[in-house]
């Protein structure tokens, strides 16, 4: 199924019904278009089945009811042995079952099923068991299919449907493909051009497309989906260019809404007003891009994961390529007099530095190897654990990878390891001859400083590095292959040798250079709202500080120890000071910064690692004339530790390596052990999370229960009871900056939940209570206060799809637990009427949301009396 065409969405509740002929029309306005292959008529409902032999029930049962004369052609259909069936061959007293139904209700071919409707209990007789996919259902949820007419009759709904299957033409990628062109041409031909005109016209009026496409800019980075329809529209309405783009964007009831709340907001209520009016006859039947949109969907929530496992990944690389490098540290140490004496018979850095990356090649080598097929092997092995852990019917993960996935998994890590290794090969290299000869501590040659004026004639070749490698080609400079690799790739290299030759010839102020860089990122994060450049930048100006009382400290200070210590401790702790800040520290002077995406947190944390082991290391004197104090009183153990870190001490970086490495690993450690609190928060206090509530009953929109329950039950079993119903509503704040109605649900509840319910207040208005209790009490006594959900929060969550459902201005993350009660507009979904005018007094924790009626997307929790009213 690669779309679906569904009713057109003014029910409130259950499953929306249209007419038999409107299958017949589109049927005739699609037999010559190319790209659609098949077409397919059916209901499908969720209804209540059992299986009474066994007393084995399930409330929310996905019914089909399937034509005939068109599934054959539409999908094949497959029982358990293989053999194809036809849903031409039930009777009206036959059925299949998909295998979810079986496992479900524990039956099989031939066993009767029952299933319920408004009209009473029906049973039927199982024709077949089939394989799942496809028409039965996809994953593991149960699915009954019907011939068309048996489900008709049974739900009476005679000429009745509920959607209409579109499958284009070809598989896969290909059928895929059509997906935008076959969607925009079933809008174009359910929409009445002359409403989408007067639309069209409207929105051309009073700057509107200027606000579109100024609201496309705003929301760039909470919902693309939605910038890039705003700002297709907006050159659109521009260029006059009315079309089969505009029809299917303004068909979507979601950017109906977010045009209505823009032109709300802008005074526009007149222009808001007619477009509301026209937008009500602007389609008979709606067009959902279904395997688009899902795919769409699991692109991002696998991006989402994929970056989740990245984050945590990222930190084992770099403990990694630290580990790496200290083995060829201590490699080039333990052979420090080997390389002293080959230095000394004539071998040349250049030539060192090439044994030493041969030899780490090799290593790379077949570390990339071992690690890539051990990698592919423990993912798969981690797929099928996760596997067994996700309990659910719709969601189903299978292990995948291909030849490019292995090959960039196999060069990422050989690069990683190379650039390490040469970076580790070249520092070998620099060891003066005669300390190495003898073994001593580490001492780099110095190299003599280059007159100033070939830094400032380096620098001016370097601005104009493509044409300087030219023209060393022609005259023949150097190895001509080189310059010529470094010509190929001078979009790299030339910014690189820029700054470098800058820096060289800034010498000793080289600070100036880094704060000047860093004030022009400070700046540009404050003028564009970047919230990544700024605090790059602040960071990058602590460490110019640090570098300048460096600079101070060589210049005035005799005690080179005592100079490193204080610049040391400046560098350290200025840098960590600045990285470690919160990002909302800014809020009260920058209110409008964007919070940096999930790549920020590795970086920083990076960072935040690397200056906390600067300030140890810059202070080994303080910390051992504090583990003296202590151990002065056993004098054996003292001098055994003075033992143990005089080798440590004599060698800081290595040491400094050593430390960073575990510090990353503690890092890493520390953030799972937090995750694992939450969920410990929810195996110690489920009540936080369930309510209290050890069962939750529900039933299809279709079949209500009527009465009171209370009277089927044995009350004796049950401390308490609670009926609740929920409806899909539009909400929008009252006098906030949200006033774009946007989706929600109004959970209407009986008094006996307010007062029995465990969930708890993140957020409260102590005019209403100062108590959990006291707050769901007062919403029980008042109709026109409600509590919402902690999913009106906006959680600027950067790793699964946008929710596009109802966020507060009100709130945010991080907010006092006292809030000032506000006020909002409810009225049910698309409906013209006037909304109810409701205060929210209350926001219950998100650990509450999770489950049971506080899943999904934003809530409100109301008293039965309200949900009457909407």
């Amino acid at each position: 199924t690669d779309e679906i065409i569904k009713g057109p969405g003014r029910q409130l509740v259950g499953e929306e019904y249209f007419d038999y002929f409107e299958f017949e029309r589109i049927r005739q306005l699609t037999q010559d278009n190319k790209n659609i292959d098949a077409l397919l008529p059916l209901i499908e409902i969720n209804l209540p089945a059992s299986n009474d032999d066994l007393e084995l029930a399930e409330s929310n049962m996905r019914v089909r009811g399937v034509d005939g004369g068109y599934s054959d052609n539409f999908d094949k259909l497959e029982n358990l042995q293989g053999q194809i069936v036809s849903i031409s061959s039930l009777s009206d007293d036959e059925t299949y079952i998909n295998l979810g139904a079986s496992e479900t209700l524990t039956i099989g071919k031939g066993e009767d099923i029952s299933v319920y409707t408004r009209s009473g209990k029906a049973e039927f007789t199982v024709r077949d068991v089939l394989k799942n996919g496809g028409l039965a259902g996809g994953g593991r949820r149960p699915y009954i299919l019907f011939n068309l007419n048996t489900l008709q009759q049974l739900l009476d709904k005679e000429g009745r449907i509920t959607n209409i299957w579109v499958s284009n033409t070809g598989t896969g990628e290909d059928a895929l493909d059509l997906s935008e062109d076959v969607t925009k041409f079933l809008r174009t031909e359910l929409t009445d051009a002359n409403v989408a005109t007067e639309i069209f016209s409207i929105l051309q009026t009073k700057k509107i497309p200027d606000l579109l496409f100024e609201e496309s800019n705003s929301v760039r980075q909470t919902d693309k989906d939605t910038s890039e329809t705003l700002g297709q529209m907006s050159e659109n309405l521009k260029a006059n260019k009315f079309g089969d783009d505009f029809i299917k964007d303004i068909s979507d009831y979601q950017t109906q809404l977010t045009i209505l709340g823009i032109l709300d907001k802008s005074g526009l209520q007149e222009e808001a007003g007619s477009i509301l009016v026209l937008s009500s006859t602007l389609t008979t039947l709606r067009v959902d891009d279904q395997k688009s949109d899902s795919i769409r969907l699991a692109e991002r929530v696998a991006s989402g994961v994929t970056t989740i496992f990245s984050i945590f990944g990222s930190f084992s690389i770099m403990v990694g390529m630290l580990l790496i490098f200290l083995v060829f540290v201590l490699l080039a140490a333990a052979r420090s007099t080997e390389l002293g004496m080959a230095r000394a018979v004539g071998l040349k850095r250049r030539d060192l530095v090439q044994l030493f990356t041969y030899e780490g090649a090799i290593y790379a080598f077949l570390a990339a190897i071992v690690g890539t097929l051990v990698g592919v092997g423990l993912s798969f092995g981690l797929v099928f654990i996760l596997k067994d852990l996700i309990d659910t019917d719709d969601f189903v993960i299978t292990p995948y990878y291909s030849t490019i996935s292995l090959l960039i998994s196999f060069s990422s890590g050989l690069i990683l390891t190379f650039i390490t290794v040469v970076f580790s090969a070249y520092r070998a290299s620099n060891l003066n001859i005669v300390v190495a000869i003898r073994g001593l501590k580490d001492e780099f040659v110095k190299k003599a400083p280059d007159p100033m004026r070939k830094k400032i004639l380096d620098f001016a070749w370097n601005l104009i590095f493509p044409a300087k490698q030219m023209l060393w080609i022609a005259r023949g400079n150097g190895s001509r292959v080189r310059n010529l690799v470094l010509l190929l790739i001078f979009p790299f290299v030339w910014p690189i040798n820029v700054l470098t030759s800058l820096f060289k010839l800034s010498g000793k102020h080289s600070y100036m250079i880094l704060g000047a860089f860093s004030l022009l990122l400070l700046v540009s994060g404050i003028l564009t709202d970047t919230g990544a450049s700024f605090f790059i930048g602040l960071t990058g100006i602590a460490l110019s500080i640090g570098l300048f009382v460096r600079f101070l400290s060589q210049k005035f200070i005799n005690d080179f120890e005592t100079g490193n210590q204080i610049a040391g401790t400046m560098e350290g702790g200025l840098v960590l000071l600045s990285n470690s800040l919160p990002f909302d520290f800014f809020d009260r002077w920058l209110a409008d910064l964007s919070e940096p995406g999930p790549w920020f947190w590795p970086v920083g944390g990076a960072i935040s690692t690397a200056a906390a082991v600067w300030l140890l290391m810059s202070n080994t004197k303080i910390l051992i004339a504090l583990l003296n104090l202590i151990l002065s009183r056993f004098s054996g153990l003292r001098a055994v530790t003075k033992t143990a870190i005089s080798y440590p001490m004599a060698s800081k970086f290595r040491t400094g390596l050593t430390v960073a490495m575990f510090a990353l690993i503690i890092f890493t450690l520390m953030i799972f052990s937090v995750l694992n609190g939450i969920q410990d928060v929810t195996t110690e206090q489920p009540e936080r999370v369930t309510g209290g509530y050890d069962i939750k009953a529900t039933i299809t929109p279709d079949l209500p229960i009527t009465g009171d329950i209370r009277n089927s039950l044995n009350m004796s079993d049950f401390t308490v009871v609670a009926g609740a119903s929920n409806v899909r509503v539009e909400v929008k704040e009252h006098e906030g900056e949200n006033n774009t109605y946007k989706g929600a649900r109004l959970v209407s509840l009986e008094n006996g939940f307010f007062e029995s319910t465990q969930w708890r207040m993140t957020h409260l208005d102590p005019k209403y209570g100062t108590t959990d209790r006291e707050i769901w009490s007062s919403i029980a006594d008042n109709e026109n206060l409600v509590i919402a959900s902690a999913t009106i929060i906006p959680s600027e969550d950067p790793f699964g799809p946008p929710d596009r459902s109802f966020k507060t201005s009100y709130l945010a993350p991080g907010d006092l637990k006292e809030m000032e009660s506000f006020g909002i507009e409810m009225k049910k979904r698309r409906s013209s009427a006037e909304p109810e005018k409701l205060i929210v007094i209350g926001v219950i924790e998100r650990l509450a949301s999770g489950t049971g009626y506080g899943g999904g997307s934003a809530r409100f929790y109301s008293p039965r009396s309200l949900g009457a009213k909407i």
